[in-house]
């Protein structure tokens, strides 16, 4: 069994982090590794802060800075947009080639931050019903601005005064019982002037509040079941 020397092993770990043996992105100065690890953070739910402890825990160097992983975020953030985008619009032609025909037949489910139905955010997915389903159209639910919350609380601990007003994040007020069904609303309306698509007919898991409120709203003219 080959034995690692630790001296040595730390001293890998820093070339790769932080020399030229991890490649850079192309079109920008980032480093393959630092991306990655970004997005890992990000999948795992640990973010930054969570990555550095991580990393701190591992005796391995820490990631970027936190000003500079902030203007990382908003860069992944334009791109997964654009991603999803366009692979949700592939999957929409998709579903037409599939169907020979604009009516669909969906299938939606939501899920929430927490495990139960009390979260303060949640998300729901609209998908095609083919043999190989896709998913369509996302949408997500906030009752809360985490935004404003972290400013206000920089403020009463400081003598911090704001030069421009805070980007409201909620986009929900309702109960938080029915924000699957309406995120699902949402959707629905969207594929007509999008995309030239209609969702004709819902396949639910259960949820009544759901295909009741898509019944008692229909979201344009023509058959719904």
């Amino acid at each position: 069994m080959n034995v690692c020397n630790h001296s040595n092993y730390l001293h890998y770990v820093n070339v790769f982090l932080f020399s030229e043996t991890s490649s850079r992105i192309v079109s920008t100065e980032r480093r393959d590794l630092n991306v990655r690890a970004q997005i890992a953070g990000h999948l795992c739910g640990i973010i930054h802060a969570g990555l550095a402890k991580l990393l701190g825990v591992l005796n391995l160097p820490s990631p970027a800075q936190n000003e500079t992983d902030s203007k990382s975020d908003k860069q992944l953030l334009e791109f997964v947009k654009s991603t999803s985008e366009k692979s949700m619009a592939r999957a929409v032609q998709d579903a037409v080639a599939a169907a020979n025909m604009t009516g669909l037949t969906v299938s939606g489910d939501g899920f929430w931050q927490t495990r139960d139905f009390q979260s303060a955010h949640g998300a729901a997915a609209i998908s095609s019903c083919t043999m190989a389903p896709q998913v369509l159209d996302i949408e997500t639910c906030s009752k809360t601005c985490n935004v404003h919350f972290l400013s206000k609380s920089l403020i009463q601990q400081s003598t911090m005064t704001l030069s421009s007003p805070i980007a409201v994040k909620k986009n929900f007020d309702k109960s938080f019982g029915t924000m699957e069904a309406t995120a699902v609303l949402n959707m629905f309306k969207r594929p007509a002037s999008k995309y030239g698509v209609y969702y004709t007919k819902y396949v639910g898991d259960g949820d009544s509040k759901t295909h009741h409120i898509l019944s008692k709203n229909p979201p344009y003219t023509g058959s719904f079941s």
